[in-house]
């Protein structure tokens, strides 16, 4: 399984997310957010830790904005978590992807 935070466009996303065996955490941000900044370098981290049980991939929303408007993402940084292609939770803001990703970390191996 991988490991590592994968960055995803409107043309990769169905391939990458949508197909995916493991939950998908897809971290919708903007280079110009400093918060978003601030949890892409904590990001490697916590795919280390969910390897096998999730995947963490990253989407710039100025770049690719038809899965950003698909997915009505209003603001950045925002973590959208998809499962068998259904959203199946939301958070938005720093405290909240760090929350998530952690209770999603802490989770027993399937």
């Amino acid at each position: 399984m991988i490991d590592k935070v994968t960055p995803i466009t409107d043309a990769t996303f169905h391939d990458e997310v949508l197909d995916l065996h493991v939950p998908a955490a897809v971290i919708f941000s903007a280079d110009d957010c400093s918060p978003c900044q601030e949890i892409a370098h904590r990001l490697p981290k916590y795919a280390k830790r969910l390897k096998g049980r999730a995947r963490i991939f990253t989407m710039d929303t100025d770049s690719n904005p038809s899965t950003s408007n698909w997915y009505k993402v209003t603001g950045v940084p925002t973590l959208v978590l998809i499962e068998h292609g259904v959203e199946r939770h939301r958070v938005s803001g720093t405290l909240g992807i760090y929350a998530l990703l952690s209770l999603l970390a802490s989770a027993p191996s399937p």
